[in-house]
C-alpha cells in the first residue's frame, strides 16, 4: 500500500505545474496516507469532528471547515480552468468581436466564483438563508465604500458592450500615442 500510495502522489504531483502547489499536494496525500496505514486515519478523522463549535444555530466542526477549504481550492482551480477554456474557444472562434469576448469571459469568471462560494458555504452547513441579512448590512456597507470602483466596472462594460474600442486600436492622449494592449473589466491595458 505504501507503494501505491507513493505512485498515487508521484503523478498527482506531476500533474500540479506550480512546485509549490504540487508540494502542498504531495504533503497534504502522504500526511492522509501515513494515517491511514498505521490505522490512525479514522481516530484523526473523529477528533476533528469532536473540536466543534456553535455560531447561534450553525455548528462547524475542524473537519467540515478542512473539508470545506479543501472543496473551496479544488473549485477555484476548476473555475479558473473553464474560464480559461472559454476564453480559449472564443478567441478561436471569429464571429465574437474582441471586446464582446471579454465581456463574456468576466461574466463567466464572476458566475464560477460566487457558485464557488455558495457551494462552499453550503457545503460547510452554514445555512444560506442566515446570511441574507448579514449579506444585505455588509452590501450596503461595501455599496457605499465602493462606489467608485463600482462606477469603473459598469464604465467598463459599457466600453465593452458598445464596442467603442477594442485591442489592436491606436489612440491619442496629449500627443502621446498607443495601442489597446488589453480591455479589462474596470480598465484598458495601452502600450505605448
Amino acid at each position: 500500500s505504501l507503494l501505491v500510495a507513493w505512485l498515487v502522489i508521484r503523478i498527482a504531483a506531476q500533474l500540479i505545474r506550480n512546485r509549490f502547489w504540487a508540494r502542498v499536494v504531495a504533503t497534504l496525500a502522504w500526511t492522509v496516507a501515513a494515517l491511514n496505514i498505521f490505522g490512525l486515519l479514522d481516530p484523526v478523522l473523529e477528533g476533528l469532528r469532536g473540536a466543534a463549535f456553535r455560531i447561534g444555530k450553525i455548528n462547524l466542526s475542524a473537519l467540515s471547515i478542512l473539508q470545506g477549504a479543501l472543496l473551496l481550492v479544488i473549485l477555484l482551480w476548476l473555475s479558473i480552468v473553464v474560464t480559461r477554456l472559454v476564453e480559449r474557444a472564443l478567441n478561436r472562434y471569429g464571429a465574437v468581436q474582441p471586446a464582446a469576448s471579454v465581456l463574456i469571459v468576466k461574466i463567466v469568471r464572476l458566475v464560477l466564483i460566487a457558485a464557488v462560494f455558495l457551494i462552499v458555504i453550503d457545503s460547510v452547513g452554514i445555512d444560506l438563508t442566515a446570511l441574507a441579512v448579514f449579506g444585505g448590512a455588509l452590501g450596503v456597507g461595501i455599496g457605499f465604500g465602493l462606489q467608485k470602483i463600482v462606477a469603473n466596472f459598469i464604465s467598463g462594460i459599457i466600453l465593452l458592450l458598445d464596442r467603442s474600442i477594442k485591442p489592436g486600436d491606436v489612440i491619442a492622449v496629449d500627443g502621446t500615442y498607443g495601442w489597446i494592449k488589453s480591455l479589462r473589466a474596470r480598465y484598458a491595458s495601452v502600450l505605448t
